[in-house]
């Protein structure tokens, strides 16, 4: 996590690691993250146990989406991967 807080996201490259997001439950924001995936495409899947969901980010770390699982379900982990019909699939 980013000093100071418990949000962020660290992305591995091939660069120094670099940080997304902060804590905060806006969009592109972490509420205590468990998960970090990237598909394909490049797109970053995040989930959060506190939060109850997953973001979907850019490369760049631009949130393009929030899935939320019905009920009071908590996150544990996240995966990511190509479905057979070539869209990502997340789980």
């Amino acid at each position: 996590p980013p000093p100071g807080g418990q949000g962020g996201a660290a992305l591995p490259s091939d660069e120094p690691s670099r940080v997304i997001g902060g804590c905060g439950r806006a969009p592109g924001l972490f509420h205590a993250p468990v998960g970090v995936a990237v598909g394909r495409d490049r797109t970053i899947f995040v989930s959060e146990f506190s939060g109850r969901r997953v973001q979907a980010l850019t490369a760049a770390g631009e949130p393009v989406a929030v899935f939320e699982p019905p009920g009071r379900s908590r996150l544990m982990g996240l995966a990511a991967g190509e479905a057979a019909d070539g869209s990502v699939a997340v789980w």
